[in-house]
């Protein structure tokens, strides 16, 4: 078994020895990593009024679904090896998380420079994969002990000198760095010793044959276990297949919610602190943004790359809008403002 995928489980024999509850475990952090994912792109792209990427509700959550997922490698780490570690198994699904993590590298440095993706939660789970061998066979406590010292690792060790970008799968840095998604070796191979040491603690207790022995009798548990079955595969697409839809409501002409409500709320501003009376601001904002929406130019005024064709056409939409709703005695304090 892996943490992402069964592409690397040993074959027809390992799959007939799944544990189903652990695929469902898998699953739910999937989902939950939709969630996740679906709501930062939709508030990126401002059809949402929340920020997922810093509120800190969606923060705490995101970090428990990296958690849960590292958890889930350590307690596979521990089912795959319990007999012993084969060494061609384990290499095979080492290199093809090594291969998907070197490919959302790729990818997210040329879509996304300013936020690639140097060290995400693949190039974790496969460097923790080869840390964890020795803490397979050391004793729980040791186990425990060391997850608690790799989350006190950062506030103690962090230096200028882990700075540099060769150290970013560390985590001691002092800077903050941009990335669409990061989980450093400290503190994120704690939940994985977490997961070993819970995974051991099953297997010396009876608890995982007993867990092992479950089958789901209802289609929804069903397809959750489906999902955890081919993690990986489904991580990899699933991004690509929410931006391609929300591009193409773009295209389309659907104007995202929040955008336009951002634009009017400074363009208030901007009218207010001219002078202009507020239910005067309000509605030429308002006339101006249904133009700017009616013209099918929100995505090139939103992304600041309205030509000249295209700022004339929104220029001429301000002074439609200036004429139709701002009264004479407010006309000169709007005066030099445009969208």
């Amino acid at each position: 078994m892996t943490s992402f995928s069964a592409a690397a489980s040993g074959g027809a024999a390992a799959r007939s020895r799944r544990i189903v509850a652990l695929d469902v475990a898998r699953g739910i952090a999937l989902l939950a990593m939709f969630v996740y994912h679906l709501s930062f792109d939709l508030s990126f792209y401002g059809f949402v009024p929340w920020n997922a990427g810093r509120d800190l509700g969606f923060v705490i959550f995101a970090r428990t679904i990296a958690g849960s997922f590292l958890a889930i490698s350590g307690v596979s780490l521990v089912l795959m090896t319990q007999r012993g570690l084969k060494p061609r198994v384990f290499l095979r699904r080492l290199l093809v998380l090594v291969a998907a993590a070197a490919l959302v590298t790729i990818v997210t440095a040329f879509v996304l420079p300013d936020a690639m993706i140097r060290f995400g939660i693949l190039h974790a789970i496969a460097l923790t994969s080869v840390l964890a061998l020795p803490f397979l066979r050391a004793p729980i406590p040791v186990v425990l002990l060391a997850a608690v010292a790799v989350v006190a690792a950062p506030h103690v060790l962090a230096s200028p000198i882990f700075n540099g970008i060769g150290w970013v799968w560390l985590g001691l840095s002092t800077v903050t760095r941009s990335s669409m998604d990061y989980v450093p070796i400290l503190p994120w191979f704690a939940p994985v010793l977490v997961g070993i040491a819970a995974a051991r603690l099953a297997l010396a207790r009876g608890l995982v044959e007993r867990i092992a022995a479950w089958r789901p009798r209802w289609r929804l548990p069903r397809a959750v276990a489906f999902l955890g079955r081919h993690t990986l595969p489904i991580y990899l697409i699933h991004q690509p297949i929410f931006i391609g839809i929300i591009e193409l409501a773009l295209m389309l002409g659907v104007t995202p919610p929040q955008q336009i409500a951002d634009f009017q709320s400074a363009c208030r501003l901007t009218c207010e602190t001219a002078g202009a009376a507020a239910a005067t601001c309000t509605a030429y904002c308002k006339c101006t943004a249904d133009g700017i929406g009616d013209a099918g130019l929100w995505r090139a005024y939103a992304e600041r790359r309205a030509g000249p064709v295209e700022q004339g056409k929104v220029d001429g939409i301000s002074e439609m809008c200036r004429r139709k709703t701002v009264p004479p005695q407010d006309s000169s304090a709007l005066d030099g403002i445009s969208p």
